[in-house]
């Protein structure tokens, strides 16, 4: 999704995963984001992901916030988005990957 808005696009966040084990390269040319790490605990309602997106310095004005991932951190990230931010709900876009026993919602797990 990335390499679609090329490298010179204005794009700010933060990636989540349970240690360094688990990061991903980032788009060749691009400045990378930064990754949180959870440690043990669940990527269930992450509130580790949640404090470093409310840590984000966005520049003035709204945007546009792609949330994906699991289903109640997109939600708790984008009710942030919504009531502390006051971005439209029209801005804010999510793609939930997976849930915890939800068949069929996506192959992830609770790691």
């Amino acid at each position: 999704m990335r390499a679609a808005l090329g490298p010179a696009a204005a794009v700010f966040g933060v990636f989540e995963s349970a240690d360094a084990t688990g990061e991903m390269p980032d788009f060749p040319g691009a400045e990378p984001l930064p990754w949180v790490h959870r440690g043990r605990s669940s990527a269930v309602s992450s509130p580790v992901l949640l404090r470093a997106v409310q840590d984000l310095e966005l520049p003035p004005g709204r945007g546009v916030a792609y949330l994906a991932g699991e289903n109640g951190t997109c939600r708790l990230l984008r009710r942030h988005f919504i009531e502390q931010r006051r971005w439209p709900r029209a801005a804010v876009l999510t793609q939930p990957h997976w849930a915890p026993g939800r068949p069929g919602f996506g192959a992830g797990a609770d790691r």
